[in-house]
């Protein structure tokens, strides 16, 4: 499930216009438009859970929408003396809190293992792969293309050379019955074609095991069952691959006035049991950090 990205199929013959925005948002400049994989700002808002396009979205095209939250620019500043309302600690809680949904719904846009422990392409297609350097590297269609071309062409001139042969010894030995003499003479051309013919037949082998071995070195992934939410990096030996597992850690942020409203108070951890409703306010986050500085709440990115 994606906790901040719809995607439509357009179906209808006269195109499509109108899209739901289905997640929330803090802002509407960090929902974004794709068609057909382009960004597009050509659209206007007509609720706020609805925008339509300028120019319709035809048959067969994708529109996407997703939520890119600021990663760079806090939206919210405190200052000293400040009162902390409901609404600037909601914004603050939500940047943090949109951006891990965001995070995790990268996993959809990359390569997974499925339960074979195999990555998983879900029947789609991976475009724009590089020309492989390593013998374990992946390689694209054009690249096998081209580096088995040669092999397979001259090993099908060699099958045909045999095939020749195969045929010349055959009408040698046929005419070989008109003598005993001319038979001998026949009969050691034939064995020549024959040693020819079976020189270019495992020649030819030769090249399709050489061409099977190429396909091989590709390294190509074909089962990626039992290997759902795993990545693909390069291992530490460099010699190939290792799967590794992507493991959430976030902390947990609670927070309370005390001595009459005059501090706050902060609890946080990671391991620890806590109870939402223990607190005036708090939030989960990972790769973020809050601390008290002269009573003074400071978000750390």
């Amino acid at each position: 499930m994606a906790y901040a990205r719809e995607v439509y199929e357009v179906n209808a013959a006269a195109g499509e216009t109108e899209f739901d925005v289905t997640f929330p948002y803090i802002q509407k400049s960090h929902v974004k438009v794709s068609v057909n994989g382009t960004y597009t700002t050509d659209y206007n808002w007509i609720t706020d859970g609805r925008l339509q396009l300028v120019t319709p979205a035809t048959l067969g095209q994708v529109v996407v929408l997703t939520r890119e939250t600021s990663p760079s620019e806090r939206l919210v500043d405190y200052q000293t003396g400040s009162v902390l309302s409901e609404e600037i600690l909601d914004t603050d809680s939500l940047q943090g809190f949109f951006l891990a949904q965001e995070a995790v719904d990268v996993k959809e846009l990359t390569l997974s293992k499925n339960n074979a422990d195999q990555f998983e392409a879900g029947d789609r297609r991976i475009e724009n792969i590089a020309n492989p350097i390593n013998n374990t590297d992946a390689a694209n269609k054009q690249y096998v293309i081209s580096a088995t071309a040669a092999q397979v062409t001259q090993a099908s001139d060699f099958a045909v050379a045999a095939g020749l042969d195969a045929a010349a010894a055959n009408t040698s030995a046929g005419a070989a019955g008109t003598s005993a003499d001319v038979a001998l003479i026949y009969r050691n051309t034939a064995q020549n074609h024959k040693d020819d013919a079976e020189s270019a037949r495992d020649l030819a082998q030769s090249y399709r095991d050489s061409a099977q071995a190429n396909l091989a070195a590709a390294n190509i992934p074909t089962n990626l069952a039992g290997t759902a939410g795993q990545f693909l990096q390069v291992a530490t030996s460099e010699n190939g691959y290792e799967l590794v597992a992507s493991v959430a850690a976030p902390s947990f942020f609670g927070f309370n006035l005390v001595n009459n409203g005059r501090d706050i108070e902060m609890t946080y951890g990671r391991e620890d049991d806590f109870i939402a409703e223990d607190y005036a306010e708090w939030t989960s986050a990972e790769n973020i950090s809050y601390s008290l500085i002269n009573n003074s709440l400071v978000v750390t990115l």
